[in-house]
Parts: C-alpha cells; sequence; structure tokens
C-alpha cells in the first residue's frame, strides 16, 4: 500500500518511546522520532492500533540509560523540523541486508552509507565507534544531530538559525503526556506494550461502540465521489463519526488543500478526539470532542456542502434508548421519518446529518448492505428515495474482505440534497473499487420507493437469480420458524461439560445446546439414550427457576459463579426482565435447525439444516423450525418421514438462496428467518399447512 507513494514533507515532532507510555524508568528499551506527514496519512490504516503514528526508530534492545539520556539530548536540539522533500522522495521497502562489522567479541550493524558518513563528517570508524564509551557516545550523538540539522532539507527561516514549523492549533487543557498515551504503534506486539488491550478486548470494544475503521481505499472512493458530485466552490466538510480523520485525509488527498474552506469532525471519546486533533493540527479540520447525536439536538449552522461518513454500527440492544429518544423526536419533527425501535445507530446518524447539510450539499456514507432488506432500514431507504437526490449504491465485492476489523459487506451510498424527481435513476454497483465496478445497473427511483429489498438491483452477478419457483411447499407452511434461544449473555449463560463437572452443577438445572455448526460434521445429530446429542463437544444452558440461596444448599460453587454475573450482562434488555436472570424461555428442542449465516460452499451443499435427533436446544446462530400441529399427523401416520424432510430440505436451490439472502464479506450470507419461511421445498404431494 505504501510502496512508491511519493512524500512532500516530513516533520520529525519529537523524541519519545514505546516504553510504558511516558516511563520515568532510568533506562529504556526502545527510542523513536514521532513523525507527522499530511501527504501519506490517508495511509494510516492500522485496525488493531486505530491511533499509531509514523516513527524512525533510533533504538530497540535492552533496557539502555544511554538511550533515555539520548532522548533528553535529542529533545533539546531536534523537536519540530520539517523536512521539505518536495515530492522527490518516495517510499520504498529497505531489501537488502545490513553489513555485520564484528570486531573481537562485539560488533555493528551499519550500513555502507552510515559507515562512510561516520568516516568523512564525525572522523569516526565502525571500530571506533564500537569502542566508545557511554558519555562518548552521547556526545557523538549530539555532534550527529547537529549535522543533521545544518542539512539543506532542512526547512529554516530567515530570522532564525532553529527550523520552524507553521503553527501549530493548540489545544486548551491538553493533558500532559496524552500523545504518547493515546498515540500507540503500529508494529509492536500486544505483550511488549503495557495497557494495550488483548485482541479480544480491543474486539469488545470495537462492538461496544460500533466503531468499524475505514480502509485507505475506500476512503479514497468515497472522496473521490464527493468531490465529483460537488459543485465548483470551496467545500466545508463535516464528519460526524471522525475518529482519526481517515476521511479527512482522503479528501485532502483528493481535492486538494486549497480547496477545503473548512472541516469539522465530531467524536464522542475525548481522548480519541485530543489524539486526531493532535494528529491534524497543521491542516483546516475542527475536531469537536461531543458526541454528534447529542450536538444535533442543539442549534447549529447548516453549512456543510459535503458530509463523508462512516458511522457507527450499533445494533439497537447495545444502544442507550433514553439518550435516542430526544433524537427520534427531533428527526420526525423535522423529517416526518421515525427510525424504528429496533434500528442501528448508524441510521439515526445519517437522518440528523441532514440538518448538517446545507440545500444542495452531497452526503456520502459507508454503510452496511443490510440496510437495503432490513426491516428498520425502511426509514433510511425511505429518506433515500424521498428526501434527497439518491445517486448511486455501491456495493463492495464480497469475496474481498476490505475490512480487517469488521464483518461486514460495506456499500458506498452517495447522494445530494435536493428534491428527487420522478425520472430519476439510481446506479447500483458491484465490485472491488466503487470507481471502476465490475458490474452496474440503472434503477428507476420509483421503483425503489415500492420494493421491499434492494437486494434484488445489486448487479452481485453476471446474471441475475432467478425469482423463487412455484412448485413444492413453502418452508412456512409446514413448520413454525423462528430464531433459537437468545440468552442475553451466551459466554456467561452456556457452560461447557468441564465447567459444569467443577461446579457441580445438577443435570436438571442444565440443558444441552447446540455447539457451533463447524462441530457437527455430518448434518445429523444422533442422540444416546438419554436423548443427549452424541457429539465432540457438549455446551449445556443455565436454565433454573430457583433461588441462589436455594442453589447454595446443594451446588455452593454453581451459586457462587451465578453471583459472579458480569454487570454488563446484568443490565442486559432480555436479563433484567427475567425474574431470576438464569431463568431462560421456554423453548423446545427443535427437529431441524438451520445455520443463520454461512458461506457460500456450505450452501450450495445444503449443509445448512441440521437434522436434531437429541433434546439439545439451539442459541440463536441457528433458526429452528419445529413442525406444525398437521405435519406432526403427517409424521405420526407415516405420510412422510423426518429423514425425507430433511433430504428435502437439503434440496433447495442455490438460486432461492440467492434471491433472499442478505450478502457479507467473506463470501457470507445470511438468511433471515421470513426468507427461510418463503423457501420451497421439492415436496408436491403433500398439501400445505392451514396452521
Amino acid at each position: 500500500m505504501y510502496e512508491g507513494f511519493k512524500v512532500d514533507d516530513l516533520t520529525i515532532a519529537e523524541p519519545t518511546t514505546f516504553d510504558a507510555f511516558g516511563t520515568t524508568e532510568p533506562a529504556l528499551k526502545t527510542l523513536l522520532f514521532r513523525c507527522e506527514s499530511e501527504s501519506i496519512e490517508h495511509l494510516s490504516y492500522r485496525p488493531r492500533f486505530t491511533d499509531s503514528f509514523f516513527h524512525l526508530t533510533v533504538y530497540d534492545g535492552p533496557r539502555s540509560i544511554l538511550a533515555r539520556q539520548a532522548m533528553g539530548a535529542l529533545r533539546d536540539q531536534m523537536t519540530g523540523y520539517l523536512l521539505d522533500l518536495r515530492g522527490t522522495a518516495t517510499i520504498s521497502r529497505i531489501r537488502p541486508a545490513v553489513p555485520r562489522i564484528t570486531v573481537g567479541e562485539q560488533w555493528i550493524y551499519m550500513t555502507d552509507e552510515a559507515r562512510r558518513f561516520a568516516a568523512n563528517r564525525l572522523g569516526l570508524t565502525p571500530e571506533d565507534m564500537i569502542g566508545l564509551g557511554a558519555s562518548e557516545r552521547l556526545v557523538a550523538i549530539r555532534e550527529l544531530t547537529s549535522l543533521l540539522m545544518a542539512s539543506h532539507d532542512i526547512v529554516v527561516s530567515e530570522d532564525s538559525s532553529r527550523p520552524q514549523l507553521k503553527p501549530f492549533r493548540h489545544l486548551e487543557h491538553e493533558p500532559q503526556g496524552l500523545a504518547a498515551q493515546f498515540l500507540q504503534p503500529s508494529f509492536w506486539h500486544d505483550s511488549e506494550i503495557p495497557g494495550q488491550p488483548s485482541e479480544a478486548e480491543e474486539k469488545a470494544m470495537r462492538r461496544a461502540t460500533g466503531t468499524v475503521l475505514t480502509p485507505p481505499e475506500i476512503a479514497l472512493d468515497m472522496a473521490f465521489e464527493g468531490v465529483q458530485l460537488h459543485d465548483d466552490g470551496p467545500i466545508f466538510m463535516g464528519d460526524p463519526a471522525v475518529g482519526t480523520g481517515l476521511l479527512y485525509a482522503a479528501l485532502k488527498n483528493v481535492a486538494g488543500e486549497a480547496r477545503i474552506a473548512h472541516a469539522e469532525g465530531f467524536e464522542r471519546d475525548t481522548a480519541r478526539a485530543l489524539a486526531t486533533a493532535r494528529r491534524w493540527r497543521r491542516g483546516d479540520l475542527e475536531v469537536v470532542a461531543r458526541d454528534f447525536l447529542q450536538a444535533s439536538l442543539s442549534q447549529h449552522a447548516v453549512d456543510r456542502s459535503l458530509i463523508l461518513a462512516n458511522p457507527p454500527y450499533l445494533r439497537y440492544e447495545k444502544q442507550d434508548r433514553e439518550e435516542l429518544h430526544a433524537v427520534s423526536e427531533l428527526l420526525r419533527s423535522k423529517l416526518g421519518i421515525t427510525p424504528p425501535p429496533r434500528s442501528n445507530l448508524y441510521v439515526h446518524f445519517i437522518l440528523s446529518a441532514h440538518l448538517w447539510m446545507r440545500p444542495g450539499g452531497v452526503g456520502v456514507w459507508l454503510l452496511p448492505a443490510e440496510f437495503m432488506n432490513t426491516g428498520y432500514g425502511r426509514a433510511l431507504r425511505e429518506y433515500l428515495t424521498q428526501q434527497v437526490t439518491l445517486v448511486s449504491v455501491h456495493v463492495y465485492s464480497d469475496s474481498e474482505l476490505m475490512f480487517d476489523n469488521a464483518r461486514v459487506a460495506p456499500t458506498l451510498v452517495a447522494f445530494k440534497n435536493v428534491a428527487p424527481s420522478e425520472e430519476a435513476t439510481v446506479r447500483f454497483s458491484f465490485g472491488s473499487r466503487a470507481r471502476t465496478p465490475q458490474r452496474l445497473r440503472l434503477v428507476d427511483v420509483p421503483l425503489l420507493r415500492i420494493s421491499a429489498s434492494w437486494d434484488p438491483y445489486v448487479p452481485w452477478r453476471e446474471a441475475e437469480p432467478s425469482p423463487p419457483p412455484s412448485e413444492g411447499v413453502q418452508i412456512g407452511d409446514i413448520f413454525h420458524v423462528r430464531r433459537g434461544l437468545a440468552t442475553g449473555g451466551n459466554a456467561f449463560f452456556v457452560i461447557s461439560t468441564a465447567l459444569k463437572n467443577e461446579l457441580g452443577v445438577p443435570d436438571r438445572w442444565v440443558k444441552p445446546v447446540l455447539p457451533k455448526s463447524r462441530f457437527i460434521e455430518s448434518g445429523i445429530v444422533e442422540a444416546d439414550a438419554d436423548g443427549l446429542p452424541i457429539l465432540p463437544r457438549v455446551d449445556w444452558l443455565i436454565d433454573s427457576g430457583e433461588p441462589v440461596d436455594r442453589v447454595k444448599e446443594e451446588a455452593p460453587q454453581f451459586a457462587a459463579y451465578l453471583r459472579e454475573v458480569p454487570a454488563a450482562v446484568a443490565r442486559g434488555y432480555l436479563v433484567r426482565r427475567r425474574g431470576y436472570i438464569y431463568r431462560q424461555e421456554n423453548l423446545e428442542s427443535p427437529m431441524f435447525v438451520f445455520v443463520s449465516m454461512a458461506r457460500a460452499a456450505r450452501t450450495s451443499s445444503g449443509g445448512r439444516f441440521i437434522y436434531n435427533k437429541s433434546r439439545a436446544l439451539a442459541l440463536n446462530n441457528y433458526h429452528v423450525l419445529i413442525p406444525k400441529a398437521r405435519t406432526l399427523q403427517w409424521i405420526e401416520s407415516g405420510i412422510v418421514t423426518p429423514t425425507a424432510l430433511y433430504e428435502a430440505l437439503r434440496c433447495i436451490s442455490v438460486e432461492q438462496y440467492d434471491f433472499v439472502g442478505r450478502r457479507h464479506a467473506s463470501a457470507l450470507m445470511k438468511i433471515e428467518p421470513g426468507a427461510l419461511r418463503s423457501l420451497r421445498i421439492p415436496i408436491v404431494d403433500i398439501p400445505p399447512s392451514e396452521g
């Protein structure tokens, strides 16, 4: 991604260290220069280290007192210098091996260029450098720094011998050492970064906030689309979820700094806002440390001519409904649109941003493809076809996982804030890049308005999916179809056999549950004499109607476990509504289950259906199929057997899945319960159920 890219300037901002983020230890393991370069900032994409920064490594090794002393010396001499490269420098990978020079039992790595520089400018050979003491090395570092400062590539003002930077935008009340605390390295292993969250913790934080980082390729696509639709005037850019400022960086790269009159971005995380403001202190990006949705409740200027946004994707269960109530009321009064209660948070963002956008302005949003066919997405589809002029919808190829930190099918949506005409058409496209799509088609806006789903208009394949067959029996005619059991906290309520035995849990307080589908190889779950599933792995769902004090009398360790329920689980919507938090809803064991999300290979083989002969329950990663009363009569009378039904379910054509499925990244396809009910199985000699 970086190789061959031209660099106009490089600022050596300050010497710093990765050691414990500001440690006072007398010895350091790392010493580096934090660097800034707005010409390559749009390439800064680190899903695991969202606030990483460009840097030059000076030292990386065992703890060294000299490294600490050197950092102090460098801070005195070399902080805040701009290297004017004038686009002559390009980024390239260093491939040649660095020669190792050995003197006795000691050695040093030096490139030929470094050896010549040391000899000509410092009068030192590699042998001399190996023999230097700590104080002499510190002197050499100071001399070397002075020589570098005398280089013609360093920008020096006319009235001072010390290079000057263009003015920084200072932040009020910035905590000391904030940059060191929140700007994290891009190459360090987690274990080497004190306080760095583990991958699991980091993933949990992303889920809690709905954060999905924008890949640079998509950011550039969004900027190109926005600039193309914008008029010839200056750009007033807005980003309601600015994050690290990557979309602003992309816009600067596409439009040029002179074209951007002003940019404003909202970030609710104060630490992130400060870090982003520091990163872009030389530019025109103003970072507002405030939640955008709450800010929309206040009267603010309707002056943004271009909104580029990748809003948070946060399911309704994790939202603060009280906070969003006022936002929903505002949208109802201003737009006549009320987001449904189960709306993902991005719906509130895009509708609220309408109040921030000037008439004739442009909006380019990165959204999950699910908005095109979900029930809650209807409000958004109404907005895009009735309030603004929708220009394009591009779905990124599901064969390429462009997001490193989320399993979503990214969709670029572009529109103008002008009333739509009845003759308007929308460009639907599909492919790895929005600017060069693999396939596209035009769809009339009036058709979109009356369509329950926009998925059929996306040119996923060269040939359009065939409409569902009319023969056969719909699954919904002979089965009750619903989602599997929602526990409100699987990690706590679902325990392994080993933990069940360790806690001494009696069998009457747990129920067997089917494991994830990858642990079910054959597609048929056999049962033992007690009805338990015969599988390599069996999990257990905690389900008891006894008070915890009663549980303690028989299983004290189990009672202690129940008392340690995580606060986040106890506060959950499902859990807090129960009499006892560990009392589950009453569900019967399903005869058949369906894997709600799976890849194409499993779909084409019919492997999404599982025949469950055991009494195991199914969690909500499955849809459950319970035979209706009439279907049970057919089975009992021998008209049809469960095995025949299972084989018929496996024969559902791939084309039917394609027609109703919802596509996600990595070739994943999700089938909702309603879509599953509509699929037809090839049993034509049995009349459909009336119940």
